[in-house]
């Protein structure tokens, strides 16, 4: 099985495991290539989690601690 994660409208990252040696693998690529790259496969498509920058509010879990 073959997970491609979307970044944007057209481009995303493919993730699978190795049969062979059982380590992760990794490639971007364009979301219409897809079926070309990896033909006869499933491939699970998601969307990509939430970026540091565009959370609305900081966590207040930190190691700095004030004097």
């Amino acid at each position: 099985m073959v997970e491609a994660t979307r970044q944007n409208a057209t481009t995303g990252n493919l993730s699978a495991i190795c049969e062979v040696c059982v380590t992760m693998m990794h490639r971007r690529t364009r979301l219409a290539a897809i079926a070309v790259i990896m033909p006869n496969l499933d491939v699970q498509i998601r969307e990509a989690g939430p970026r540091l920058l565009e959370r609305p509010s900081p966590s207040l879990n930190c190691d700095k601690q004030e004097d």
